[in-house]
């Protein structure tokens, strides 16, 4: 069980995760590498099957050159899912053989799906690429900034499109730090409300932006995801002070 955020702003992009991971079907733990890097300026965050999760990561960081070598995003897209189908094949037909063999009645390949989210600037511009079970992508836009995978992206979503129509509008935000303050009140909000989705512990979140001239991938700092939290709980108290002012006398 998982969330898993990613948001296209102006300057960058925000990559943010919630820590906890289950075990078996009870047992859950808390982890924080939900979100790794692949390089200096990327970065990899994976949702769904723990394991295969593991091995897209691995394949990726040891090809990770041939991905970029070319300095085009319709190559690199077709170069990373190439590698991940690599990983993603051979899990998928022993899933099918076994299914096959115990003769089960549920599918035992929904055991080997996993969802990435991919960031990394190329041609002086960051890229956010969504990849699905199959590892066909989708570009994350300016238009539509924000893309969620994990089990609690159903209820992630809604709240992402409100907080852009109310934030943002019909644009991007312009800064990371109004990505991070919008993922992090998604975690927030997700966790608090997920029903059982297992979402929840400490967020983890990631920014890819570029520092004078050059693109850099970086955890941001525990103090600095308080001081978002603290605006954050400022916005809502906001919102209760409108609700007030609406009561009758």
């Amino acid at each position: 069980m998982t969330l898993i955020i990613g948001i296209k702003c102006s300057d960058g992009i925000v990559v943010g995760a919630d820590s906890i991971t289950t075990f078996g079907s009870q047992i859950e733990q808390e982890v924080d590498n939900k979100i790794q890097k692949l390089s200096n300026d990327a970065i990899i965050a994976t949702a769904g099957a723990v394991g295969l999760g593991q091995l897209i990561k691995d394949e990726l960081l040891r090809s990770w050159k041939s991905v970029i070598e070319h300095n085009d995003v319709g190559i690199a897209r077709n170069v990373i899912s190439n590698l991940m189908w690599s990983r993603i094949r051979p899990a998928m037909q022993r899933a099918s053989e076994v299914q096959q063999i115990m003769e089960a009645d549920e599918s035992i390949i929904a055991d080997v799906l996993c969802n990435s989210l991919i960031t990394f600037p190329i041609q002086d511009s960051a890229s956010l690429l969504v990849f699905d079970e199959c590892a066909q992508s989708i570009e994350v836009t300016f238009e539509s900034p924000f893309f969620s995978i994990g089990s609690g992206s159903f209820q992630a979503d809604p709240f992402l499109a409100f907080i852009k129509r109310i934030f943002w509008s019909d644009r991007a935000p312009e800064k990371t730090s109004d990505g991070v303050f919008c993922v992090l009140w998604a975690l927030d909000h997700v966790s608090r409300v997920n029903a059982g989705l297992g979402v929840g512990g400490r967020p983890n979140v990631f920014e890819l932006k570029k520092t004078n001239t050059v693109w850099k991938a970086e955890r941001l700092s525990e103090h600095y995801l308080e001081e978002q939290l603290i605006s954050i709980q400022a916005a809502e108290d906001k919102l209760r002070e409108l609700r007030d002012r609406f009561r009758p006398e």
